[in-house]
């Protein structure tokens, strides 16, 4: 369970995001819930929505929250309005599966479902646009984005490397970055030229943080 201020939100939160202030929280079977942080030490819930979806992940972008979710898949919340978060039409195009992480890169809506990472046009959010899916060699958990570059931790597919500057037709950079030791990649920041992931290994409870360089995306190394 996920506590804030003294309030319990149910399940615990799966994924979060912060913008202006706000945590916007995937909460697991209690879908999205807002979270005030404008005293820190006291955080706020302001704002759900259990919209009947096992929410898995969550990105904001202007007014707008995407999130992933476990059955039906995307969701799209106006939440110009934190205290009232409202559900746009549900997602009625090509079926995307369940979803694992999701990402916004400009109008471009980045959507990974086990060995696929699918771009959609948010640019208008009634009525998103399914553009391109891309095939991966693993089981994409994790995206980070910088410009137009994507960088997915795939598991055993390792570190991908993707440009979306035409997001109709993403294109992989190079051959994934796999870690020396055999380790699945499970998840990824970025900062600059670095990229941060941490990697497990099949059969260890032990995790390992990797830096890697990614100023040639198309040759990333340790």
């Amino acid at each position: 369970k996920l506590m804030t201020g003294g309030q319990i939100l149910p399940y615990g939160g799966l994924d979060l995001t912060i913008d202006n202030g706000l945590a916007y929280v995937a909460n697991a079977d209690s879908g999205l819930s807002i979270i005030d942080l404008a005293d820190p030490a006291q955080p706020t819930l302001v704002g759900s929505s259990d919209y009947g979806e096992e929410a898995w992940s969550v990105a904001v972008s202007g007014s707008n929250a995407f999130v992933a979710g476990f059955s039906i898949g995307l969701a799209i919340f106006n939440v110009q309005t934190p205290q009232r978060p409202s559900q746009r039409p549900f997602w009625s195009g090509r079926p995307l599966g369940p979803g694992r992480r999701v990402a916004v890169s400009g109008d471009t809506l980045l959507y990974s479902a086990g060995g696929d990472l699918h771009t959609i046009s948010v640019q208008d959010p009634d009525l998103p646009v399914y553009l391109s899916p891309v095939k991966t060699d693993g089981d994409a958990r994790s995206i980070a984005v910088k410009d137009s570059l994507v960088l997915l931790a795939d598991l055993a597919g390792g570190l991908l490397a993707l440009d979306i500057s035409d997001p109709r037709s993403p294109r992989k950079l190079g051959t994934p970055f796999i870690p020396p030791d055999g380790g699945e990649v499970s998840d990824v920041l970025v900062e600059g030229n670095r990229a941060f992931i941490t990697t497990l290994k099949s059969g260890i409870s032990t995790a390992a943080l990797r830096v890697v360089d990614i100023s040639d995306p198309s040759n990333m190394y340790e």
